[in-house]
């Protein structure tokens, strides 16, 4: 009987993690809405509050991105199936110049998605003589590129997640074997909801020459920063060694990816060598019309009000999770938040209890995404939520949560000894507010 390899056996168990999720009805579930108000969705004939929507600032509703779109299929069709090498939909000149007012920066290119655009990037500026240090949280979608990196001899190292005193021991150790090192970063972190030590970050960029970041901030875009311009560059200016990746497909509620070069050269030399860019795969039409309306909306006035009642709605949530004391593994201020479980079977029974009891559609958060025993409930806010409904869901989960861990026969202190290398959860043990 021939041997599985290490990659065969972890699919094989994520294969089963997926099984039990699918017979317990609480994944690969289907709406059955014939239109959607963004606030519900019909799961087997009963109504749930989503509480999974990346959409956060809820502009896929928005009246004008809707009528761009639609504007965009009417004048030009569903597509215009060529490749960009040589002829574009003249839809994407009118994006881009949009997108450079938003994120003040003319070096810019669409993709297809943020992932592609990983895909698209990432090969043509890291080299086979740098060495990539991953953070351990890093979106999936960029450490699925590291095996094309590591084909053409780069090293891939990764590091603890946000332990940049390590990482830079090991700029200081390792600078002279590499021409480049690269740190790989999101800036809001898509498990957790915890945002990335930016000003920090910078500051080792100021500080090693050879130092260079790839910063993926789908999670930041819209719904922060001047114009919707995403967590990273409401912190810091883009660095002059620094690649940001964003996404078009979340709070900015239409189609794609956006990567920000620090200069014209870079991007010109991704224009010109980037191999899926040269494929006959651009975005549709309706989401470069979207694209163009959603910008609209981002440079209007009215961008700044959509922001504040969002961040009242998040900033009402992270209160009242720590008045019910639960177990948040972060509490800085971001559409994601995490409620530890610690093992799947504890997971399976909450997601059952709030999504076939209670009619709350959120997540689970398990492997390979997080580490077996860091299994946790995963939900979003929008802005199609009123208070009144955040506060309903949360009083439901704080009365379910201590059900779920008594039936499959676990703790609090089970859960903060498989979040210990994540979060202490000191204020919790402490019994005092944080």
């Amino acid at each position: 009987m021939q041997t599985k390899t290490g990659f065969q056996s972890t699919v094989d168990r994520v294969v089963k993690i997926s099984e039990k999720a699918l017979e317990k009805e609480i994944a690969f579930l289907y709406t059955e809405d014939q239109s959607f108000n963004g606030k519900s969705v019909t799961i087997k004939g009963k109504k749930h509050i989503n509480l999974g929507s990346c959409s956060y600032l809820g502009l896929e509703l928005h009246p004008h991105v809707k009528a761009s779109a639609k504007r965009a299929i009417d004048n030009y069709g569903t597509q215009f199936s060529s490749s960009r090498s040589y002829l574009s939909c003249g839809l994407y000149q009118k994006a881009e110049e949009l997108l450079s007012i938003i994120f003040e920066n003319e070096n810019l290119i669409i993709t297809p998605s943020t992932s592609m655009g990983h895909l698209i990037v990432m090969p043509v500026l890291i080299g086979p003589n740098d060495l990539v240090i991953t953070d351990h949280q890093a979106h999936y979608s960029m450490q699925y590129v590291y095996n094309v990196l590591q084909s053409h001899g780069t090293d891939i190292q990764v590091l603890r997640h946000n332990d940049l005193e390590e990482l830079e021991s090991r700029i200081l150790d390792q600078s002279k074997r590499y021409e480049k090192i690269w740190y790989v970063m999101d800036g809001v972190y898509s498990m957790y909801g915890d945002l990335a030590p930016v000003n920090e970050v910078k500051g080792l960029l100021d500080k090693y020459e050879n130092l260079h970041v790839y910063a993926d901030d789908a999670h930041g875009m819209s719904w922060t920063g001047e114009n919707g311009k995403g967590f990273l560059l409401s912190q810091i200016d883009q660095h002059e060694r620094m690649i940001i990746a964003t996404s078009l497909n979340k709070s900015f509620a239409a189609g794609g990816g956006v990567i920000l070069f620090p200069n014209h050269e870079l991007q010109h030399n991704v224009r010109m060598y980037g191999g899926h860019l040269m494929f006959s795969g651009p975005l549709q039409n309706g989401s470069i019309g979207a694209i163009i309306g959603s910008a609209e909306v981002h440079l209007s006035d009215g961008i700044k009000i959509i922001q504040e009642s969002f961040e009242q709605k998040v900033e009402y949530c992270l209160y009242k999770l720590k008045e019910y004391r639960l177990p948040i593994v972060s509490e800085d201020i971001s559409p994601i938040f995490f409620i530890g479980l610690g093992l799947p079977r504890t997971g399976y029974n909450l997601l059952n209890r709030l999504i076939q009891q209670e009619g709350y559609m959120v997540n689970m958060a398990v492997y390979p995404a997080v580490p077996e025993n860091c299994t946790g409930l995963r939900f979003t806010i929008n802005n199609h939520l009123s208070t009144e409904e955040i506060k309903g869901f949360i009083e439901k989960l704080a009365y379910h949560f201590p059900q779920a861990l008594h039936d499959e026969g676990r703790s609090m202190q089970d859960i903060y000894r498989g979040f210990r290398k994540v979060n202490s959860f000191d204020w919790l043990k402490m019994g005092v507010d944080a």
